[in-house]
């Protein structure tokens, strides 16, 4: 990885080749003193944590971006920790996941309404972030669509909405995980 970024050019892939080295270190740094735990406490769909001044609620519509995803929400704030269901300038990895499945979670999240988001990757944001997540998703849906052949879909160009984000090489990662799940491929 450190010869891929000595070799870029481009200052977009340099600056997300750069962010990614960095956390690989730190997870490497971290590998020496993590130790597994199995979880205390599970729930199916919903569980609330109440307190003397709030009331928290982890909460599961299923899985979009993975296979089994959960985020904490404050339901009188507004306010939810979306983990990956929600990213903000981020191109969101596709693959461990059912894109249909997470548009329909993320119209369960809208009618949350919320005020305030903490994205998994991203600056806090406002419940607009939903929607932008979800045109992306049909974005590339509809560019898979419209695609003749898988080659001819990898060389089209990023959408300018999108084409400012970090993580610019999932783009194409993503464009080819949905090419072989439409084809069965």
């Amino acid at each position: 990885m450190e010869a891929a970024l000595a070799q870029e050019q481009d200052p977009r892939l340099r600056r997300d080749l750069t962010a990614y080295l960095n956390e690989m270190r730190q997870v490497a740094n971290a590998l020496p003193i993590l130790t597994l735990r199995l979880p205390d406490v599970t729930f199916e769909q919903r569980l609330v944590f109440a307190g003397s001044k709030r009331a928290a609620v982890l909460l599961t519509f299923g899985g979009g971006h993975s296979p089994s995803d959960a985020f904490l929400y404050f339901p009188e704030e507004g306010l939810a920790f979306m983990s990956d269901l929600i990213q903000v300038d981020f191109h969101p990895a596709m693959h461990d996941g059912d894109p249909g499945e997470w548009l329909q979670i993320l119209a369960r999240v809208e009618a949350l309404q919320l005020n305030t988001i903490v994205p998994g990757h991203g600056p806090v944001c406002s419940g607009q972030a939903i929607g932008q997540l979800a045109q992306y998703i049909q974005v590339l849906a509809q560019m898979v669509e419209d695609a003749g052949s898988l080659e001819e879909l990898l060389v089209q160009d990023m959408p300018a909405f999108c084409a400012s984000w970090q993580a610019a090489p999932i783009f194409k990662e993503n464009l080819e995980f949905l090419y072989q799940r439409a084809h069965n491929l």
